[in-house]
């Protein structure tokens, strides 16, 4: 875990916010300080149930290229779960 999300966490427990990380061991630290999290791919999917997005596909798409590190899985699973869209087969 980088200072970054040391910091966010940090933030998020003085706060009483929900951190918004990826990363697995900032995830883990957040659980044993009883912090709340979310991840890029919740915040993309809640915004689009909130018709705040017309896609998520096109997001996240634009955020891999981006460098968002995602598997092709994850991201399917997430879409049928929750919006119902088709991730395209690369």
């Amino acid at each position: 875990m980088g200072s970054g999300e040391t910091a966010v966490l940090s933030l998020a427990q003085e706060m009483g916010a929900i951190a918004v990380v990826d990363d697995r061991a900032a995830r883990t630290a957040a659980g044993i300080l009883g912090i709340r999290v979310i991840g890029t791919l919740g915040v993309i999917l809640r915004a689009r149930l909130k018709n705040r997005i017309p896609s998520t596909v096109d997001v996240i798409m634009a955020l891999r290229l981006a460098g968002l590190h995602l598997s092709d899985e994850v991201i399917r699973a997430a879409l049928s779960r929750t919006t119902g869209e088709i991730w395209p087969v690369c």
